[in-house]
């Protein structure tokens, strides 16, 4: 029986799995939902060759899934008085392109287990969130990715307490 389980998020060798508590208090809800589904589908594995397929898959899943939560540092929010971009907060950002003024974009840096779960969430890992860890709001940004260049101004910096 071959079994494929995606991979999470890679993560280069000798980085560290920073989450944030709301990116903890997430993978913890995911393992709690695979552990149920692994009971339901081991009880149904008794009688379906399917069904055993199906839990190969959530015990994949869930081997993937500890590891990832063995290996987490959860990183405490920012102290909501500090100006400059770090893990957890939300830069609000416009880019300049071919001399047009685009529209405001918001980005909150997270873990890569956390990023693209919800609108502007991206990985610490990311092309843009390097560019922007420790800038503060008036800043201008240079950001080289997918063959480009881009610039970008950082209008504002929230500390996220999530």
């Amino acid at each position: 029986m071959d079994v494929v389980v995606p991979p999470r998020a890679p993560l280069p060798a000798d980085t560290p799995n920073l989450v944030t508590p709301r990116g903890l208090a997430l993978l913890r809800a995911e393992l709690a939902e695979l552990e149920a589904l692994h009971t339901k589908k081991q009880r149904a594995s008794l009688s379906s060759h399917e069904s055993a397929r199906e839990l190969a898959i959530v015990d994949g899943q869930l081997a993937l899934l500890r590891t990832r939560l063995e290996s987490a540092e959860e990183v405490a929010p920012p102290d909501p008085r500090a100006s400059e971009v770090l893990f957890g907060s939300t830069a609000t950002l416009r880019f300049h392109d071919e001399g047009r003024d685009g529209a405001a974009l918001e980005v909150t840096i997270v873990g890569v287990d956390e990023a693209g779960c919800t609108a502007g969430s991206v990985s610490f890992l990311s092309p843009i969130a390097i560019a922007l860890l420790g800038t503060r709001a008036g800043d201008r940004v240079l950001l080289a990715a997918a063959g480009r260049e881009r610039q970008m101004d950082v209008l504002s910096v929230t500390q996220s307490q999530h």
